[in-house]
């Protein structure tokens, strides 16, 4: 399903109203909330043209007719949203769970890293421990975190990514675009890392960012709005932490290889995610 942006108002506006009356003719569609503006939205192109006289009307104040049916008593465009978001939470919590194995040390963590640490694996390679059967080591380094500061930006931005496209897209399509993303994060992260253990959320966080930018331009969605200057930034981050600032701060070496591939992966999901969804919708 394709959102189509209908028409803008002023974030001041109260669209109580508007969506009262559009939700008592039956019509589809959603506001959000884009900068300075408020957006009306509706998963239906024919229905494009129509919501937009409405909305010329409800500005020009010529909508709503005397005792109409479909005006309310009160109104409020004041509206909590709803989150439903149960494969972000779950992600979340392997994560706190994953930081507060740093506490136990090395010996509880050593389980869940790319590789081996125990001195039997050690002397070998990055991917002994996984010929040898421990497949769980592809993806569990992701869960990995470090201290609070590791932890607090990595939750922050699942959440902020994550729960809008599980919104938007559903549950399946997170679940899959994160275990590819932690795949490719890890395994390029472990090529170059060998033998020190690394850990953390932030490859698939950038590997996120880079399929929710590209599906928002290739797919538009109510629920995947991101401020113009995000991705700039975020990548602006990423370079500089490529340049060791980061490195520095934390006093230990980040691992800007999964930032890359992840936002590589990222990129390349959001592409095979689009025309797929093209062809589907084309069927």
């Amino acid at each position: 399903m394709r959102w189509q942006k209908v028409a803008e108002f002023p974030a001041n506006r109260d669209l109580g109203q508007l969506s009262h009356w559009l939700k008592h003719r039956q019509y589809p569609h959603r506001f959000t909330i884009e900068g300075v503006k408020q957006v009306l939205w509706t998963p239906h192109e024919e229905l494009v043209e129509p919501l937009r006289a409405a909305g010329q009307d409800f500005d020009a104040d010529m909508l709503f007719e005397a005792n109409d049916p479909a005006l309310p008593k009160t109104s409020s465009s004041l509206q909590l949203p709803q989150v439903y978001a149960p494969l972000t939470i779950f992600l979340l919590l392997l994560s706190f769970t994953g930081s507060a194995l740093f506490s136990f040390g090395e010996s509880w963590i050593q389980y869940f890293t790319f590789y081996d640490l125990s001195p039997f694996f050690r002397s070998r390679s990055a991917f002994s421990a996984i010929f040898e059967g421990q497949i769980w080591r592809l993806i569990t380094p992701i869960f990995l975190h470090f201290g609070f500061i590791h932890i607090a930006f990595n939750a922050m931005w699942l959440w902020y990514l994550g729960a809008r496209l599980e919104q938007a897209l559903g549950s399946l399509v997170l679940l899959v675009a994160v275990v590819l993303i932690g795949l490719t994060s890890n395994f390029a992260q472990a090529i170059v890392s060998y033998p020190i253990p690394f850990g953390g959320m932030s490859g698939v966080v950038f590997g996120l960012l880079g399929f929710f930018w590209l599906i928002s331009k290739l797919r538009p969605h109510p629920e995947l709005y991101m401020p113009p200057a995000l991705f700039p930034i975020m990548i602006v981050l990423m370079l500089v932490s490529i340049f060791g600032a980061f490195d520095w701060m934390a006093n230990a070496k980040v691992a800007d290889t999964a930032h890359i591939s992840g936002l590589m992966a990222g990129l390349f999901i959001g592409l095979g995610y689009s025309l797929f969804a093209r062809r589907s919708d084309g069927a």
